[in-house]
């Protein structure tokens, strides 16, 4: 996809109703490197039982036609804390929880799965992967 069509892309889903933010990690809508997905981190009811009702950001990759590829309906990330957010060159998705500086990272396997990577800059995982700079907040060290 080149620079036109997803900024064009971008337009579109604007106008559809999806806002578009550029604050520095919580950018979207995002198209993922490859080119043939769209991220963006709404806020919507959990389908949690115990959090029925509560407001979470909640990752959703579209695929370029605006279909729903994933939705992490099972998100804990509350909307009173703030979420960074971005692709990583491989294709994965990050995300920093500002709530307890947790990171985690959908991967296409097929389905998108969700793992924890660690907290902060610490890696808690023995897959040697490393989030994008881009999803810490200035002041996470």
């Amino acid at each position: 996809m080149n620079a036109l069509t997803a900024a064009c892309f971008a337009a579109c889903l604007a106008a559809a109703g999806c806002s578009s933010t550029t604050t520095r990690g919580q950018q979207q809508p995002l198209v993922s490197p490859d080119g043939n997905y769209v991220l963006t981190v709404p806020v919507n009811e959990s389908a949690l039982p115990g959090m029925a009702g509560t407001p979470v950001w909640m990752v959703t990759i579209t695929d370029l036609d605006g279909g729903v590829v994933h939705q992490d309906r099972m998100s804990e990330f509350s909307a009173r804390f703030a979420v960074y957010w971005d692709w990583g060159p491989e294709g994965r998705v990050w995300l920093y929880n500002s709530d307890d500086g947790s990171v985690w990272y959908w991967e296409d396997r097929g389905d998108w799965i969700k793992w924890m990577w660690g907290h902060g800059r610490q890696r808690e995982i023995d897959y040697d992967i490393w989030p994008p700079e881009s999803i810490y907040p200035a002041y996470a060290e």
